[in-house]
């Protein structure tokens, strides 16, 4: 009787484990899929990739947007993004 109860201790024990590494390698997955997520969403890397007359010429068509919509705050902060030299 006393082997019976080790086995079925060593088996609950099994499952503890194994269900905790598949809950860690679902929370991992989960984790890395809202970084990539957020990542494509936010579009941060987009800028990067542009040219500065790329860059200044979204600024410019942002900031007339926004000053159209009469966001002017907005506006400002996106006019305050195109350098001198390009206009």
């Amino acid at each position: 009787m006393h082997s019976d109860s080790n086995a079925v201790y060593t088996q609950a024990a099994d499952e503890r484990i194994s269900t905790g590494l598949r809950m860690s390698q679902i929370r991992f997955l989960n984790i890395m899929l809202v970084m990539l997520g957020s990542l494509i969403l936010g579009g941060c890397g987009w800028s990067l990739l542009m040219s500065a007359e790329e860059r200044a010429a979204a600024a410019f068509q942002s900031g007339t947007d926004a000053y159209e919509s009469g966001e002017f705050s907005q506006a400002i902060g996106f006019f305050r993004q195109v350098p001198p030299e390009s206009a």
